[in-house]
C-alpha cells in the first residue's frame, strides 16, 4: 500500500524554491553527465543563494568565521626532536681528523 502523501503534489508554497531548483539542476546537468558530481553541487548551491532571499533565520547562511592558522608543519625528524638545533661545524664534537672535508 502506498500512502498519498508520498505520491502527492508539492503544496503551492514550495513552488517559489522548487522552480528556481529544477531550472538550475537542469541547468547544471551537463556536469553530471562528464562526472563532476562536485560541480553540479556547487553550480546549484551558489545558484540557490543567488537567486533565493532567506524567509526566515534558519534560511539564512552561517557567517564565515576565519579559521585558526594551524603550526607549521614540521618534519618527522624534527617533531622527534623537538630541541633540536643544528649545530654549525666549529662546535662538532667531532674533531678535526674526524671532519669531512
Amino acid at each position: 500500500m502506498v500512502h498519498g502523501h508520498v505520491l502527492s503534489d508539492f503544496a503551492k508554497s514550495d513552488k517559489e524554491w522548487l522552480e528556481v531548483l529544477l531550472d538550475l539542476m537542469a541547468d547544471s546537468a551537463d556536469l553530471l553527465t562528464k562526472g563532476d558530481d562536485n560541480g553540479f553541487m556547487n553550480k546549484v548551491t551558489v545558484g540557490l543563494r543567488d537567486k533565493l532571499q532567506p524567509t526566515s533565520a534558519d534560511d539564512t547562511p552561517p557567517p564565515k568565521t576565519p579559521r585558526p592558522h594551524a603550526p607549521k608543519a614540521q618534519s618527522h625528524i624534527r617533531q622527534a626532536r623537538p630541541n633540536h638545533r643544528i649545530r654549525p661545524a666549529s662546535e662538532s664534537p667531532l674533531t678535526q681528523d674526524d671532519q669531512p672535508q
